[in-house]
């Protein structure tokens, strides 16, 4: 631990020892003229842990909130009085005390028909009650981010809100995160991330959810404008647990989930027989011919299948050594040997409490993953404190120390993806180990013959051993995180505040990964160059004996600071509430790169002598090369300026009317201040119909509506205001410097921007047993940043630039019931998304070429379509007598399969939809009987497609293994009717391949509805005060991925497990238990 490291920890630790000594001095002494008030609350017909009830004293402001167990305890000046407790939602009650009297007290609470419940919003700004706002919120609450299981935050939020989309499967190649869709081309479009009132720059890995009081995700402009041009994919805004309760408050939480192996069959890869007959029908092609007796370096070296080797030396027991072959299974010694069952442990620890003049949290955590690749584990320490300290009656000072240390080991195993150095997959009939398990060599890049012959054994062992090879590779990956964050806050006079906030985040990244010099990386590069003279025998070594190590350090930090004046107030009817300030960021990210050669893992020491200066004979190709070694360092800065305000007024809790203005200024746009600065605002408008006088609905005792309109941004670094150059070295031939131009200079390059209109009804029916809000949304972003052609003299064709368009619009449903309210509690919450969008303007003239718009990819938007389209050449079947595919050119049926490909007139395309789900939300019921609770989550997707794997004959020539579907081919006249799968054939036609791949007949729905998730629980609540005894504890159990109800296509394929192995039900359980 470095001297940096060893102040964080210490600060750290200083900070626990202060907040355990203020806890004994608060718990330990009453302070004279005094009386601690105690009760406990239940609410009726709620059996469930009520959280956010508030016990006030109005008289002297003081107040606090129920624990988990449904007990307060408040410390009050005055000898006698009235306490309320509260919630929306619920009917408050007051309680009245004095000397005599002061309890415990037992408040039975009762719900109140008209509200639909109380939420409070953390915009990362400031806290708004929900039934104040007019823009699009969504709020998760502590209760719901604990029912699930995951070392990750955002997993936690999947199905939970609409407007939030976790694409799975292909879907998430394009966009893993979107909140209300995609709306750029070429930027980020995932929303921001705003941990404790800042934007996040770390990994989310580092984020402890155990640590996590509430998520708010802003939806439209009047929410999430504030935060500029960063809100236009929406914000997820995570705010942590802080102390809230008299009493000091201990919880531990511990978790085990484990994850059988994957299903492997779900590969769909060719069987050992097949792929035999496979290779014997292109022996007796010729396609080997030239292996047989070679008369080139190439032919020699190149490694090919083991059959296909019996088959060139053709001795008498060839047939029964083929079949031997035909029964190996390398999937089946795969998943023996590279996969394992998985088991996740999450440990977390608080204690938190709060008086009078101070509130703290201190948590620590340790998790340690182990997943289901053999070799590879994750482990993560996470410590944490918040403290809060009220100064007189004005000054409010807040400090918040965070640490994250995470460990990330992996050996050299992708599971079914392990392969040699050349990248080539396994051969089904591969043995890896043989019957007595000794390890087994693989012949993959090199061919045995030659292996056994080149360097006449002056050569380190040149074989592949693909089970030793795990441990002989280690990548381990540290990161360490650190945040502090202190402010204050200034009341001026009551409902006037002037605050400041600071915060430093420093991530430190090191990532080594480690090539034993017993590994095949490092053996295959120091044979490959090992220089043998033929009259001596001696050999040098241009590249170092021993391991290699490639070293990779980044370092991020960032400074933020923001400086506010608030005025928040309520005077008769009127209820204003606004903020105003500025704030600043800079951002430095750098990394290093570099390559250590003859690295001893013991010492630590490397050998310098690597030869980069002479052309080398290489043993593996017969050329000379000269060596060159990887270093690169890297820089990156980012400045932002952002003014800021946001104002509302709500005049008899009936009308409120909302406005923010926002100007951000950044680095990113060079030096012209009306490029790098931009305004963007919002406006929004909210009427409570159901407080009109008028209103006479006793069945609908609720409903609001909302509307609003603005513009927020975005930012893309693809592009640059100034020009950009790139920088090496020509290592092939003079080793000296060279650079080149990566981009010119672009002076109109400007932000991305959004415009949004929003509209919203809330509504509670039948004694808020039925509640819900429905919202539709319109989009329209211009000045997205694409591709565009410029004059070829600058020295490249085209650059980004702003010249695209995009527009959309979409509905959120969120409903809840509550369909029984008996012994058996049964509370049912429905979530709908909706989005659809196209491109309205781009400027790059449309590809001659159909090809560019066949792979699923948004490089090339097309005006009136959605991001990533899919679409497919026309198919009309196979041919009769031969088995090729054939396709429609100009009107007519064709196997001109090169004009098919490149040629076909966009116009002629078959358009299906997008590859991301238009429509999307999920079922949850929950059912609750006295202390024991049952919920499960039914998800689904539609509106989208994917398209599914097949035969690819050039593939599978070239290669060891193919799909499955190469044994369900035609093969005879009448195969036609009852499969889909060209003939095989060799040589195979250019482009027939890629034909058939991209053709309509394999593009497949990707709706479906699963079952997500089911958790079972029972909660104790003892109510003990003994130190040593739980108040509450909840022991749960909670299964999730457990598969698919029901799916669209008919080809029984999971849409988030296209060609992929299937992983199994994650099971979990675990206690939590609150002293």
């Amino acid at each position: 631990m470095n001297l940096k490291d060893f102040k964080v920890v210490l600060l750290s630790i200083l900070c626990l020892t202060q907040t355990l000594i203020v806890t004994q001095r608060i718990y330990a002494q009453e302070m004279p003229g005094t009386i601690r008030v105690e009760g406990s609350v239940t609410a009726k017909g709620v059996d469930s842990l009520l959280t956010g009830i508030t016990v006030t004293h109005h008289e002297s402001g003081r107040q606090t909130q129920i624990d988990d167990a449904g007990y307060f305890s408040l410390q009050l000046p005055v000898d006698s009085g009235v306490i309320e407790i509260h919630r929306i939602g619920l009917q408050s009650v007051f309680q009245r005390f004095n000397r005599q009297s002061f309890g415990p007290f037992r408040i039975m609470m009762e719900t109140e028909d008209r509200v639909l419940q109380e939420v409070v919003i953390n915009t990362g700004y400031q806290r708004i009650p929900k039934e104040r706002s007019t823009g699009s919120f969504e709020h998760i609450d502590r209760e719901l981010l604990e029912r699930s299981v995951s070392t990750d935050i955002l997993s936690r939020l999947e199905n939970l809100t609409p407007g939030l989309l976790m694409n799975r499967g292909d879907a998430a190649n394009t966009d893993p995160l979107l909140v209300r869709g995609r709306y750029t081309i070429t930027a980020e479009a995932s929303p921001l991330i705003v941990l404790d009132n800042f934007p996040y720059d770390g990994d989310l890995e580092n984020i402890n959810p155990n640590d996590v009081e509430s998520v708010s995700i802003l939806k439209d402009a009047a929410a999430a404008s504030i935060w500029g041009a960063r809100a236009g994919n929406g914000v997820i805004v995570i705010t942590t647990k802080k102390g809230s309760t008299a009493r000091p408050r201990v919880e531990l939480t511990s978790n085990l989930t484990t994850v059988g192996r994957p299903d492997l069959n779900n590969l769909n890869r060719i069987n050992a027989a097949d792929r035999i007959e496979l290779e014997r029908f292109l022996f007796e092609n010729g396609r080997y011919n030239s292996f047989i007796n070679p008369t080139n370096l190439t032919n020699r070296r190149t490694a090919i299948p083991e059959a296909v080797e019996l088959m060139i030396r053709n001795e008498p027991d060839l047939n029964s050594k083929l079949e031997a072959l035909s029964q190996n299974n390398v999937l089946g010694e795969i998943e023996h040997y590279f996969y394992r069952r998985s088991a996740n442990n999450q440990n977390s620890f608080n204690v938190s409490g709060k008086s009078d003049w101070n509130s703290y949290y201190v948590s620590a955590g340790f998790d340690r993953n182990r997943s289901n690749l053999v070799g590879e584990q994750f482990s993560r320490v996470s410590l944490r404190t918040s403290n809060s300290f009220k100064i007189g009656k004005k000054i409010d000072i807040d400090a918040v120390v965070n640490f994250v240390q995470i460990s990330d080991h992996k050996g050299n195993n992708n599971g079914y993806n392990t392969a040699a150095v050349s990248g080539v997959s396994f051969s089904p009939y591969s043995r890896l180990v043989d019957d007595d398990a000794s390890h087994l060599p693989v012949y993959m890049l090199y061919r045995q013959a030659f292996l056994d012959t080149i360097g006449e054994g002056r050569l380190m062992d040149w074989r592949y051993f693909p089970v030793q090879e795990i441990d002989r590779q280690v990548q381990s990956n540290q990161v360490r995180d650190y945040t502090v964050s202190p402010s204050i806050r200034y009341a001026v006079v009551p409902g006037l505040d002037i605050a400041a906030n600071y915060q430093f985040q420093n991530q430190v990244t090191t990532n080594n990964l480690l090539y034993k010099e017993d590994s095949f990386f490092a053996r295959n590069l120091i044979n490959d160059y090992t220089q043998i003279n033929r009259t001596t025998g001696v050999q040098t070594y241009p590249i170092p004996k021993g391991g290699i190590m490639s070293a990779q350090n980044g370092n991020v930090q960032s400074h933020q600071g923001r400086a506010t004046v608030s005025y928040n107030v309520d005077i008769g009817k009127h209820g204003i509430s606004a903020i105003g300030g500025f704030e600043v960021k800079a951002l430095l990210s750098t990394g290093m790169t570099n390559n250590l050669y003859g690295y001893n893992e013991e010492n630590g020491r490397f050998d310098t002598r690597v030869d980069v200066v002479n052309l080398n004979y290489r043993n593996s190709t017969g050329t000379r090369n000269r060596f060159s070694i990887l270093h690169s360092n890297t820089e990156l800065r980012d400045n932002f300026l952002s003014y800021f305000s946001n104002a509302a007024y709500t005049y008899n809790r009936r009308y409120t009317v909302s406005g923010s203005f926002r100007k951000d200024e950044a680095n990113l746009f060079g030096v012209s201040s009306n490029m790098k600065g931009t305004p963007l605002w919002s406006l929004g408008a909210a009427w409570d119909l159901s407080q009109e006088n008028f209103y006479k609905i006793p069945w609908m005792p609720y409903v609001k509506v909302r509307a609003s309109y603005g513009v927020n941004g975005n930012i893309s670094r693809m592009a640059n205001a100034l020009a950009v150059i790139t920088m090496g070295n020509s290592g092939f031939t003079h080793n000296l410097p060279i650079a080149g131009l990566g981009s010119p200079s672009n002076k109109d390059l400007s932000w991305e921007k959004i415009k949004q209109f929003n509209a919203a009804v809330e509504f509670s029916l039948f004694n808020s047993r039925f509640t819900g809000t429905i919202e539709h949304y319109r989009k329209n972003a211009y000045n997205l940043l694409a591709q565009a052609p410029i004059d070829p003299t600058y020295g490249v064709t085209s650059m980004y630039m702003n010249v695209a368009n995009m527009e959309g619009y979409g509905w959120d449903i969120n409903l809840k019931t509550l369909n029984v309210d008996k012994a058996i509690r049964w509370q049912t919450s429905y979530i709908l998304s909706l989005n659809k969008s196209e491109v309205t303007r781009y400027l790059m003239p449309p590809s001659k070429s159909s090809s560019a718009y066949l792979p699923i990819s948004f490089s090339n938007p097309m005006i009136g379509k959605p991001p990533f389209s899919v679409y497919a050449l026309a198919w009309t079947g196979l041919d009769a007598e031969t088995g090729d595919p054939i396709g429609i050119l100009n009107g007519e049926e064709s196997k001109a399969y090169n004009e098919l490909y490149t040629n076909t007139p966009l116009d002629y395309l078959i358009f299906f939809g997008t590859a991301q789900p238009q429509v999307h939300g999920a079922l949850m019921n929950t059912l609750t009987f006295k202390k024991i609770s049952l919920s499960f989550n039914i998800s689904y997707k539609f509106g989208y497609f994917f398209r599914r794997q097949s035969a690819n004959y050039g593939g599978a020539f070239n290669s060891f293994t193919g799909h499955r579907d190469i044994a369900d081919r035609w093969r005879q006249p009448g195969d036609e009717r009852n499969t889909s799968v060209p003939s095989m054939v060799f040589p195979n036609p250019t482009n027939r391949d890629d034909f058939y791949r991209l053709s309509e007949i394999l593009v497949e729905k990707g709706d479906h509805i699963r079952l997500e998730d089911v958790n079972l629980s029972y909660t104790l609540t003892t109510g003990q005060k003994k130190p040593f005894l739980p108040k509450s504890a909840r022991f749960f159990l909670y299964m999730s991925n457990i598969g698919v109800i029901w799916k669209a296509n008919k080809s029984g394929i999971d849409p988030y497990y296209n060609h992929v192995p299937r992983i199994g039900t994650h099971v979990s359980f675990g206690t939590s238990l609150i002293f």
